[in-house]
C-alpha cells in the first residue's frame, strides 16, 4: 500500500481509500480530471464483521445501497458527471489516502512467509494458471477484499488480468482447467440457485433463463471448494477513449430483442456486445441501437455471437466525432437483465 500520487492512472482492479476511511473499487479506466469514477465497497462501521488494524469495517455489495450511504453520509462524493450524464461516485484525488495495485499485492504475496490460509491458496491457483497459460505470475492481479486487507475465511479469490494477449490465453486455459482438472470445478445448480435468489430475483428473470447464460461462464467457478472470479481489463494502450472525447446522454429505460453479432469484447470488463436486427420491445424508439455495454463484471460473457437475446437496462446516445449511436447500458438498476432467447 502507498500514499496517492496525482501522476497515477486508475484502472479496473484498483482500490482506493479515502480520507475518512471509505474503501473505493475503480470502475473502467476512463476518469474525469482530477477524480476517479470508483463505487464505495467497504466503510468503517463498529458493528461491521470484518476488521482489519483494530478497525471493524461493513462491506455493502448492491448499488443502490452504495448510494443511499454516500447520500446520506457524504453527498459530496456523488456528481452529476456531464460527459457520462449520470450520477456518478467521484473520489477527488486530494481524498484518496491509499491506493491498492493489484498486481502489487501479487508480487507482495509471491515474497511473504505469512500468507493466510485464502492468500496460500490464491497464489496455488495463479501459480496453476500461470504454468498452464504460460502468462507469467507476476502479471496476474489479486484484487477484491483480499486486496484490501479484509478477506473472511469464506471470501472468494478475486484476479484480474490486464492486456488482450494476456486474457486471452488465460481465458482459453481456464476453460481447459474448469473442464479437466478436479481443483478447478464449474458452479453447480445449487450454487447458482443461491445466486439467482440474492442477484437476479428483482428482474423478474426466470432461474431457467438464468442457468442458461451463467452454466456458460468460465471465469467464476470454485478453485478447491472456493469461490473465483476472474476479471479481464485492456490494457492502457488498448483504449482510445480519453475522457471527454465520447460524449453520452441518457435517452430512458428500455428493453430490447436482438442478435449479438459480435462477443469479441464480451469477456472483458468493461464488456460490450454488439447487435443486428435490434427491436425496441419497450422504451424510447431511437436508432440505430447498435451495442450492449456493461462496467458490471456479472454481464461478462452473458451471450455469444449468433444468440437472440433479449435486455432491459438503461438507453443513450454515443457520440464520438459528430456521428451518433445507441446503446443499451446493463448495471445502474437491479432491474437490468440480458436473457437468451435462442442460442
Amino acid at each position: 500500500m502507498r500514499p496517492c500520487s496525482l501522476s497515477q492512472n486508475w484502472r479496473e482492479g484498483d482500490f482506493l481509500e479515502s480520507a475518512e476511511g471509505m474503501i473505493f473499487d475503480v470502475k473502467g479506466l476512463v476518469h474525469p480530471p482530477g477524480r476517479v469514477v470508483a463505487f464505495v465497497r467497504y466503510m468503517p462501521d463498529v458493528d461491521g464483521t470484518r476488521v482489519r488494524e483494530g478497525r471493524r469495517y461493513r462491506k455493502v455489495y448492491e448499488l443502490d445501497d452504495r448510494y443511499k450511504f454516500l447520500e446520506t453520509n457524504y453527498p459530496e462524493y456523488i456528481v452529476h458527471d456531464g460527459v457520462f450524464d449520470e450520477d456518478i461516485i467521484e473520489v477527488p484525488i486530494d481524498r484518496i489516502s491509499r491506493v491498492y495495485r493489484p498486481l502489487e499485492k501479487t508480487e507482495a504475496l509471491i515474497h511473504s512467509q505469512t500468507r493466510t490460509r485464502l492468500e496460500q491458496k490464491a497464489v496455488e491457483m495463479m501459480a496453476t494458471l500461470s504454468e498452464v497459460s504460460g502468462v507469467s505470475l507476476g502479471d496476474f492481479g489479486l484484487t477484491g477484499s483480499i486486496l484490501v486487507g479484509l478477506a473472511e475465511s469464506a471470501s472468494d479469490i478475486d484476479l484480474v488480468i490486464y492486456g488482450s494477449e494476456k486474457s486471452c490465453r488465460v481465458r482459453e486455459s481456464l476453460r481447459k482447467l474448469l473442464e479437466e482438472e478436479e481443483a478447478f470445478c464449474p458452479y453447480s445448480d445449487s450454487i447458482l440457485l443461491n445466486l439467482y435468489k440474492t442477484r437476479h430475483r428483482e428482474t423478474g428473470v426466470s432461474f431457467e433463463d438464468y442457468v442458461l447464460s451463467e452454466a456458460r461462464k468460465s471465469f467464476q467457478g470454485l478453485f478447491r471448494g472456493t469461490d473465483f472470479f476472474v476479471r479481464y481489463v485492456k490494457d492502457w494502450f488498448e483504449v482510445e477513449e480519453i475522457y471527454g472525447s465520447t460524449m453520452y446522454r441518457k435517452i430512458g429505460s428500455g428493453s430490447i430483442e436482438g442478435i449479438v453479432s459480435d462477443d469479441q469484447e464480451a469477456f472483458f470488463t468493461p464488456c460490450t456486445y454488439s447487435l443486428r436486427d435490434v427491436s425496441i420491445v419497450d422504451g424510447p424508439e431511437v436508432g440505430p441501437l447498435t451495442e450492449i455495454v456493461s462496467f458490471r463484471g456479472r454481464f461478462c460473457e452473458q451471450a455469444m455471437k449468433g444468440d437472440r437475446i433479449r435486455a432491459q437496462g438503461k438507453i443513450e446516445s454515443k457520440r464520438v466525432n459528430q456521428v451518433t449511436s445507441y446503446r443499451l447500458v446493463l448495471g445502474n438498476s437491479g432491474r437490468d437483465y440480458m436473457i437468451v432467447l435462442d442460442h
